[in-house]
């Protein structure tokens, strides 16, 4: 059984994926989960924290493995610098994975991505483009071995 917070954002991230941000308003997302809007309030206080943490719970794990997988290549190359192509498939490998899980909610929340790229709006600025930080830092360099 989910608990509430949970409803919340499995109820929120398939909404915002089928009907964008803009169109998902937060008492529809209460509705849709049955809960009270002063859950939502009490666990997230807002829209923007809901959003915020639906992208920390998937990026957060899908960051780490793109991390983990870079790594590998790196210790098992000869030159301590995985090459181009592996480091193509560290970047992008886990993500497309992750979009063929449908029964882990993978392919909604790559559906999700796609909306945070393309939707007018703070989202991807403002709290979703600061969640790559980490993995920029280190990708960077890795693609500039091979692409100066």
């Amino acid at each position: 059984m989910q608990d509430t917070k949970e409803k919340i954002l499995n109820t929120a991230e398939r909404l915002f994926a089928k009907q964008g941000f803009s169109a998902t308003s937060i008492r529809q997302i209460t509705k849709v989960a049955g809960v009270n809007l002063a859950s939502l309030h009490y666990h997230f206080g807002s829209k923007d924290h809901v959003v915020l943490e639906i992208f920390s719970r998937r990026l957060d794990p899908l960051n780490k493995a793109r991390l983990d997988r870079l790594e590998e290549h790196k210790l098992n190359s000869n030159t301590g610098h995985p090459s181009l192509n592996q480091t193509i498939e560290a970047f992008i490998g886990p993500p497309l994975r992750l979009g063929l899980r449908s029964s882990k909610g993978g392919h909604q929340f790559m559906q999700l991505l796609g909306r945070a790229f393309t939707e007018p709006g703070h989202y991807w600025e403002e709290l979703i483009m600061p969640q790559f930080k980490d993995l920029a830092i280190v990708f960077l360099p890795a693609f500039r071995v091979h692409v100066p």
